[in-house]
């Protein structure tokens, strides 16, 4: 019981203990990279939401959850500022440009008590205004922004947005919004001046706060409106740490990000195109590994990959007057004469020829998905194509990898190069399920030597990756 107890104690300390390490430090966005929201806290988000109110691109909720009006928003500010998709570099001169105006005047989240609403407050530099009535107001001595804020009863609510309304001289339509718990109403005039008034019905009353601005501060004017919130609301202000922070850092030249050097391609083997739209098979276990996926050099995304059948199927741009393989309709008979086109490692990208015989038709412990091959060719032939004398693909070739060779009569296993295939027959079945038709061919006459020799190389290509 003791010793029970006493293992219960060490497991939970070890568990502890894990919880109160520091986590890692990641490494900082590459600026020039395109921008994801997954690198960032809800915090983070939350701000980059304001500063892109500040820029006029945003108008909603400042709740650090970003959606398709936060990412728009964002592609709107780079689209009109640089002509470009949006990067980190973005996020982070929209994040220097708002900290810097919310230090000028310390502004900061406040919660009225007496309204029970919050919004930012310039703490460092309000000038109280003289009481006007139930009105209490402050002036922004760093700007022209006034704000507001009062109780109002159902008469005197009317009242008060009617008052805001008549100030309109602009000729754009005032924005209003009446609902049986919220009031808004904005103006403008020739000007550029600003003004808008929210009203909440809270604890029976009208929480008002009213908010006016002069043209060069009308960025201010919109990030204080949407800051507005019933309830205590959270600090909006830039983290001292984190993803947001070392961009903003870079781009005031304090700590300058240097990217890490991109990982080089390395040859995983080959694959085979095997559509007009694209589709390429490949050796699945020889991309476990891999961060980025490259085909003959162009990007490739991995759309499935089996373990039953030892195969992936990937999807990239097939490449102009690139021919896709058929697929024989007729199994392959055991000594009959096949083609293997493949490309070696550091070879380049120019296909090589092999002739072969299927030797059994079965692979490893007599596996049917498999055939053996009488011939053993380079380790990185694997994802290559085996035709036959007709053209059409009878195989992709797949490493014999440690699988038992049964003509060893010491029965060791052997890490060797391609002499296998799995057959056009299971490969047609693997594509079937991943929703992708091969064509079939189902010609048996045999092609002239030069002509077969294109068909076997045309549609392979190198396969390359980066590793994670």
């Amino acid at each position: 019981m003791a010793k029970s107890v006493l293992k219960h104690l060490i497991v939970l300390a070890a568990a502890l203990l894990m919880l109160t390490q520091p986590a890692r430090a990641q490494q900082p966005p590459d600026p020039k990279a395109a921008f994801d929201a997954k690198r960032y806290t809800a915090e983070e988000l939350r701000f980059l939401q304001a500063a892109l109110t500040q820029a006029g691109t945003y108008t909603s909720l400042y709740d650090g959850l970003w959606g398709a009006r936060s990412q728009k928003a964002l592609e709107t500010y780079a689209q009109d500022k640089h002509d470009r998709a949006p990067r980190h570099a973005d996020a982070g001169r929209l994040a220097n440009r708002f900290d810097r105006r919310l230090r000028k005047s310390g502004w900061e989240m406040r919660y009225f008590r007496e309204l029970g609403m919050s919004a930012l407050f310039p703490a460092e530099s309000a000038e109280k205004l003289p009481q006007d009535g139930l009105i209490s107001g402050w002036q922004d001595k760093q700007s022209s922004v006034k704000l507001r804020i009062a109780r109002l009863g159902p008469f005197a609510l009317p009242l008060a947005h009617q008052t805001v309304l008549t100030q309109n001289t602009a000729t754009t339509k005032p924005y209003t919004l009446r609902r049986s718990d919220r009031w808004v109403t904005t103006f403008a005039t020739r000007e550029g001046n600003t003004g808008y008034i929210r009203s909440d019905l809270i604890n029976g009353g009208w929480s008002s706060v009213y908010v006016t601005a002069d043209a060069d501060d009308t960025d201010l004017l919109r990030v204080l409106t949407g800051s507005i919130t019933r309830g205590k609301a959270r600090a909006l202000s830039l983290p001292e740490t984190g993803a947001l922070r070392a961009l903003v850092d870079h781009v005031r030249g304090d700590k300058p990000i240097v990217p890490p050097a991109p990982t080089a391609k390395q040859f995983v083997g080959n694959a085979t195109l095997i559509s007009p739209e694209g589709h390429f098979l490949a050796y699945g276990p020889a991309l476990a590994e891999c961060d980025a996926i490259f085909v003959a050099g162009r990007p490739a995304k991995l759309l499935q990959s089996s373990d039953q059948f030892g195969l992936a199927l990937l999807a990239a741009t097939p490449g102009q007057n690139r021919r896709p393989h058929t697929l024989a309709a007729w199994p392959s008979l055991r000594g009959e004469g096949v083609l293997a086109a493949y490309i070696r490692k550091g070879q380049g990208r120019q296909p090589q020829l092999q002739e072969a015989r299927i030797r059994r038709s079965t692979g490893p412990d007599r596996d049917e998905a498999r055939m053996f091959l009488d011939t053993q060719l380079d380790a990185g032939a694997n994802g290559a194509a085996v035709v036959n004398q007709a053209g059409a693909l009878v195989g992709i070739l797949v490493p014999h990898a440690a699988a038992m060779d049964l003509d060893q009569p010491t029965g060791k296993g052997r890490m060797a190069g391609a002499d296998h295939m799995i057959s056009s027959q299971v490969a047609a079945l693997f594509l079937a399920r991943a929703g992708v038709l091969g064509t079939a061919n189902n010609t048996q006459d045999p092609l002239p030597s030069a002509i077969l020799s294109n068909a076997a190389v045309d549609p392979v290509v190198k396969l390359t990756c980066t590793t994670k």
